[in-house]
C-alpha cells in the first residue's frame, strides 16, 4: 500500500484551528476529528457536538456554544467523554443529578424572592 492510500484511510484529528472556527460563517457541520464537530446554524450560532458510542449505543453530546467553549475546551471535554465511553460510562449523564439539584435550588431561591417581593408590594 502506498503512502497516499495509507493517508486516505487514516482518520485525522485536530483538523480545525481556532482561527478557522472564528471565521466560519456558512451553515453546516465541520469535523475536527474523533467525533468532535462544530455545528454552524442558520442564525450563525456555533456549537460543539461530540458523536460517540457508549455501550454499543450511538449518541450525540453537546459540549457548549462557541465562543464560551473554545476549541481547546471542546477537545478536552471530548477526550474526557471518550475516556468514559471506553469504560462503558456516560460521563455527561453522571453529572445530570447534580445539574437537576442545582436547578431545583435556583428555582426555590427564585420562588422565595418572588414571594418576598409580593409581600413588599402587597
Amino acid at each position: 500500500m502506498d503512502d497516499a492510500a495509507k493517508k486516505s484511510r487514516t482518520r485525522a484529528l485536530n483538523r480545525l484551528s481556532a482561527v478557522k472556527v472564528s471565521k466560519l460563517k456558512d451553515v453546516g457541520l465541520y469535523e475536527d476529528g474523533g467525533g468532535l464537530r462544530l455545528v454552524v446554524t442558520e442564525v450563525g450560532t456555533k456549537r460543539w457536538v461530540l458523536r460517540l458510542t457508549i455501550n454499543g449505543q450511538r449518541v450525540e453530546r453537546g459540549l457548549g456554544v462557541w465562543p464560551s467553549v473554545s476549541l481547546d475546551d471542546a477537545r478536552r471535554k471530548s477526550e474526557d467523554l471518550r475516556r468514559a465511553a471506553r469504560d462503558g460510562r456516560d460521563a455527561q449523564s453522571d453529572t445530570e443529578p447534580l445539574r437537576v439539584c442545582r436547578r431545583l435550588q435556583l428555582l426555590r431561591r427564585w420562588s422565595h424572592d418572588i414571594n418576598d417581593n409580593e409581600q413588599v408590594f402587597a
